[in-house]
């Protein structure tokens, strides 16, 4: 074989082994991924699931998560990709040739000489110095270049990352809705959400709608199978006890109602959604104009 093509081999040789460094990458990059954002998915949604996070505390949930996904998609994940189809700066043949002779001890300058020769290569000296790159390249002619790139690390890591994998996947078939509901709450970070009751509140009330100074009597009542023995109003940041009537319902009277507003109702830790009493504002006589257009007779 000539030298020509013994350097040809070994720049294909080089190639093969780039290539397939930047795939190991995408490989250890894609399971850091997984190791990372499974474990604080699980964390963060559990939370939310359990204690009804607050709307602000769920947006930074949402954005935090959010940019740890793409920060750790786009650093481990997508740079190495772009590198690995040739679209970003990749690592050059001598960078390549250093790195296979730190982990082939016997071909350890050799690789690097033989890039330097071929870029020394003159009309006086070409054929000496293609002697010298065909004697070097055939002593490592049987060495595989991309046994130099750590495979191992990549087989632990996937058995640990095979471990919150194995997790989520067991949460998803025996408890999914912690995954979804919490998804749904942190996906509308901005609507306030209540923790379920082992009941339902009903407001009886029949209209919202009120004239301004009049009372409005709030009247509410439950449903389901563990019912409480009393019932509160929440309005204007007081937590009021409501009546119970002989029909078994609960009721509060508002006197003078000036203006709209909004309340709850509410037993132990739990609190219905917001109901909205409007009011309407009373006719006001602030003038009164009279025209008087008197008879033709009067003269006036």
């Amino acid at each position: 074989m000539s030298s020509q093509s013994s350097y040809s081999l070994l720049i294909e040789k080089l190639e093969d082994f780039i290539k397939k460094y930047y795939l190991q990458k995408i490989i250890f990059g894609t399971l850091i991924f997984i190791l990372i954002t499974i474990p604080v998915f699980i964390a963060s949604y559990t939370i939310e699931y359990n204690l009804y996070l607050s709307e602000n505390i769920r947006a930074i949930l949402f954005f935090g998560t959010l940019l740890i996904f793409v920060s750790l998609i786009s650093y481990f994940i997508i740079n190495p990709l772009y590198q690995y189809v040739h679209l970003g700066s990749r690592i050059n043949k001598k960078k390549a040739a250093q790195i296979i002779g730190s982990h082939f001890a016997s071909i350890q300058d050799k690789l690097i000489n033989i890039l330097e020769l071929s870029e020394m290569q003159s009309n006086d000296q070409n054929e000496l110095i293609e002697a010298s790159i065909k004697q070097k390249i055939d002593e490592m002619r049987w060495t595989k270049f991309t046994e130099a790139i750590d495979w191992k690390i990549v087989e632990k890591y996937a058995k640990i990352a095979s471990i919150p994998s194995l997790i989520l996947v067991i949460i998803l078939f025996l408890f999914p809705a912690l995954i979804t509901e919490s998804t749904y709450r942190i996906w509308h970070y901005d609507t306030h959400f209540e923790p379920k009751a082992p009941f339902e509140f009903i407001l009886l009330s029949k209209s919202n709608k009120i004239a301004q100074y009049a009372n409005y009597r709030i009247v509410g009542s439950y449903k389901g199978k563990a019912i409480p023995s009393e019932m509160f109003v929440l309005i204007d940041g007081k937590r009021l006890m409501m009546e119970k009537d002989s029909l078994g319902n609960y009721y509060f009277e508002l006197p003078s109602v000036d203006r709209s507003t909004k309340f709850r109702l509410a037993s132990a830790s739990f609190r219905s959604k917001e109901f909205q009493i409007t009011v309407v504002p009373k006719a006001i006589v602030n003038s009164m104009e009279v025209t008087v257009i008197p008879p033709a007779y009067t003269g006036l």
